[in-house]
């Protein structure tokens, strides 16, 4: 067995990966960028090498530097993670011609299932069904154009070396083909170095399942299982679940068969992912899905598998880079119950999924049938220069509903802060009718979006809450912020508080008189609260409390933290922010209608206009690249740009004046 492994990836993929090996007995080697020096990760790891750089190209996709550390560590295999390097032929060849075991699949076999062009042709070879499209070798837009018109719309832009949802593009006419085309491609170059594309006809109603495959070096091919990934946003899983539901056994057999009769076709060696759409109307049928492509590394989902079979994958394919058979035959993997995963990132639903950066902070939520996969402790900074994956929630039940509401429980107790998140916006999604009677496709958060938005904060009653907690906190009651129930008797000081809500600035008056406080607004709404009706927990950072007999927030436990510059209210894992006016920090969009400001840290990958150009309102000029995702900033209106400050790759701060219009 090894004696040294280093994991050329970072955030909680690296942890995970150091988790094992130390179960073990492997040393472990991290590796890391300037933002990541203080991470998690090099602080598990045995050891750890600097990268000196920043963006991804420089630290962890720089071939020759991760080689010399390997060397250099003593390091006798490298394990990739997932995304980065983990299917690039290039880098598991360099690794062999070094004498260093690539912990993944053969360069070969990545080579050949990894291009989502060649993975389909050996696909047809196979006798498994595909959906058609275009995988030519002409890269024109004036052919890409004219193979469009005969497969017909909707279809989709695939970058052909692509994965994580990364340079895809739907198109739904061929109006808007070029413009799709030109940042797929764009997409696909930063992401891959590599931007051909291929095209496919979209299913309308897809659903996504895929297949956990595994092989050896001795020819055994086994699958364990199946997961849906379904729910996704801008072709992001966000919510993933092991087995599939609604998914009819002969269906299931026949996936399998397809899954493993592909691995065997390339002599597949490690942990693969056979991925299928599914046609969503109705009960899938045995006609009814077509391969997608294959993912030839670890997936980001692969806990769920975890929890259904009791294995550890990453020990499997540490394993299996050793040289050793696969530890079990297909007859002895079994599934038992059903898991469910919650990937939470740093984005903000409320601002059309803005990333954000920040220090992490959440309550504890490990527990018997829970399990968190986490690359940030309490206080450690996001950076916003990687992917926005913070870490994964996964739960297990014995049955769909039980693993369910185990993890609607989790995540209404996690209180994530310090940066924007999706947390409560995961849960929402676990309270749609469609998720509940397991009406899973790829569209169901883009066709729910309404329903998935958070109620603007309107209620005296949630206004009121973060009114009283400043007034405990300014300590106007003598009453410590901490004991937020202990009430001084007739205290009768009358205190107002200002707060920034939903763009304007509301003014609410709080007063103690005795048992009970009392917040009123500038209508006249009145929200009360009576201290027998609170109990208190409290805590080292912040007071928690929750009302017993109140009709409006009865069981509801709030959290409440107070600082200089806002008041953060969480009801049941649900994160309300009230700014407050005195302490306004720079505004993240233009205050002008003639600027264009950065609106978040990030990189210049397109500027479509120069200096002197005249421009009409909604027009795209600059394209912002952050967190693996591209942000189109536009004109706000008519006119002449009369400054451009914007340089293609620079890099951005939060509120840079990019281009002003005259």
């Amino acid at each position: 067995m090894f004696e040294t492994i280093l994991i050329a990836n970072r955030g909680e993929i690296a942890c995970r990966i150091i988790k094992t090996a130390k179960s073990m007995g492997i040393k472990t080697i991290a590796i890391y960028s300037d933002v990541d020096e203080n991470a998690r990760f090099v602080r598990l790891a045995d050891a750890a090498y600097p990268l000196d750089g920043v963006d991804a190209q420089s630290t962890y996709l720089n071939i020759e530097k991760i080689i010399e550390i390997a060397q250099k560590s003593g390091a006798q295999a490298i394990h990739p993670g997932y995304g980065f390097l983990s299917e690039n032929p290039v880098f598991a060849k360099t690794c062999a011609e070094n004498g260093i075991v690539f912990i993944g699949a053969s360069p070969d076999a990545i080579e050949a299932m990894g291009l989502k062009d060649s993975a389909k042709q050996i696909a047809i070879a196979a006798n498994v069904p595909v959906l058609p499209g275009y995988m030519g070798d002409n890269q024109e837009v004036k052919h890409l154009k004219s193979e469009a018109q005969k497969i017909g719309f909707p279809l989709l832009i695939k970058a052909i070396a692509g994965g994580g949802g990364r340079g895809i593009r739907q198109v739904d006419d061929i109006d808007g083909f070029e413009k799709a085309l030109e940042s797929a491609m764009r997409e696909a170059k930063s992401a891959f170095n590599d931007d051909r594309v291929m095209l496919e006809k979209l299913v309308l109603k897809p659903r996504h399942i895929e297949v956990q495959v595994f092989g050896d070096s001795h020819g055994n091919i086994v699958h364990l299982f199946e997961r849906d990934c379904s729910v996704q946003r801008r072709r992001q899983k966000l919510i993933e679940e092991a087995p599939a539901p609604n998914l009819p056994q002969d269906v299931r057999t026949a996936m399998f068969d397809a899954a493993c009769k592909l691995a065997k076709q390339v002599n597949y060696q490690g942990a693969g992912t056979i991925e299928f759409i599914v046609d969503g109307n109705g009960i899938p049928k045995l006609d009814g899905f077509w391969f997608l492509e294959m993912n030839t590394r670890l997936q980001v989902e692969h806990p769920v598998t975890e929890l259904i079979t009791n294995l550890d994958l990453v020990e499997w394919q540490i394993r299996v880079a050793n040289g050793e058979k696969l530890p079990l035959s297909q007859d002895e993997i079994k599934c038992q119950g059903h898991a469910i995963e919650a990937r939470i990132v740093a984005e903000d639903p409320n601002n059309n999924f803005m990333p954000s950066s920040g220090r992490f902070y959440r309550d504890d939520i490990d527990n018997i049938g829970v399990r968190v996969d986490y690359g940030f402790e309490q206080g450690d900074i996001i950076p916003s220069n990687y992917d926005s994956l913070i870490e994964k929630v996964i739960c297990w039940g014995y049955s769909r509903e039980s693993a369910i509401d185990e993890l609607k429980s989790r995540l209404m107790g996690a209180n994530y802060r310090g940066f924007a998140n999706n947390g409560g916006f995961v849960k929402r999604i676990l309270d749609l009718e469609d998720f509940e009677n397991a009406n899973l496709y790829t569209a169901i958060i883009d066709e729910n979006i309404e329903a998935l938005k958070r109620k603007a904060i309107e209620e005296i009653e949630i206004i009121g809450l973060a009114a009283m907690a400043n007034y405990h906190h300014a300590g106007l009651d003598n009453a410590s912020f901490k004991n937020f129930g202990n009430f001084r008797v007739n205290s009768g000081q009358v205190s107002k508080f200002s707060f920034k809500i939903n763009d304007a600035v509301q003014v609410v008056s709080v007063s103690s008189n005795g048992s009970e406080l009392r917040a009123k607004n500038t209508n006249g709404d009145v929200f009360s609260i009576l201290k027998n009706n609170i109990k208190t927990y409290d805590y080292e950072i912040e007071n928690m409390f929750c009302f017993q007999n109140d009709s409006k927030f009865n069981g509801s436990y709030i959290d409440i933290i107070v600082n200089d510059n806002s008041t953060s209210l969480f009801i049941d894992g649900e994160h309300y922010i009230f700014e407050k006016p005195n302490h306004f920090g720079k505004e993240t969009a233009a205050a002008h209608n003639d600027e264009i400001v950065a609106n978040l840290p990030g990189k210049i990958v397109a500027i479509n206009n120069v200096l002197g150009d005249k421009v009409k309102k909604g027009q795209v000029i600059v394209v912002l690249e952050a967190m693996k995702m591209e942000h189109s900033l536009s004109a706000q209106m008519d006119g002449e740009i009369i400054e451009m400050s914007a340089s293609l790759n620079a890099q951005t701060k939060l509120g840079d004046l990019l281009v002003k219009l005259g």
